[in-house]
């Protein structure tokens, strides 16, 4: 007998407006709730496609706070396009706010979120593991 397997489920996928200093800037956050897996943290958050003022030690900051007491693992996606080769990252934040990214393959998250985690990326991305 087999038994299907149960992937997260998506719990947010939005463009997001982020504003700082006057500036306006713009996100695709995705987040899944991993609860009841065994992933490493409760909640998975991948951001990808920064513009305007949105960068990585803005924005997690204040997702942190929309997720109060929400253990959260942070991923970054470059997606791939005619200009530059994309690319999956983990993401750490330092003590002073510092982001560093360690690169990882994109099929790491789809083994473990499931075909939502494609199916949400964002469109016409050419990145190596993407689709």
């Amino acid at each position: 007998m087999t038994t299907d397997r149960v992937y997260p489920e998506p719990v947010r996928d939005e463009q997001y407006r982020h504003d700082v200093d006057g500036r306006v800037g713009w996100a695709h956050v995705r987040v899944w709730r991993t609860t009841g897996t065994a992933a490493p943290a409760p909640v998975v958050v991948v951001l990808s496609g920064l513009v305007g003022g949105a960068t990585l030690e803005r924005l997690i900051p204040q997702l942190r706070t929309e997720l109060p007491g929400e253990e959260g693992e942070f991923w970054y996606h470059e997606p791939s396009d005619w200009r530059a080769i994309g690319y999956y990252a983990v993401l750490s934040v330092a003590s002073d706010g510092s982001v560093t990214e360690t690169i990882a393959p994109g099929d790491v998250l789809s083994r473990r979120l499931g075909p939502s985690f494609y199916a949400t990326e964002d469109p016409d991305d050419d990145t190596p593991g993407a689709g």
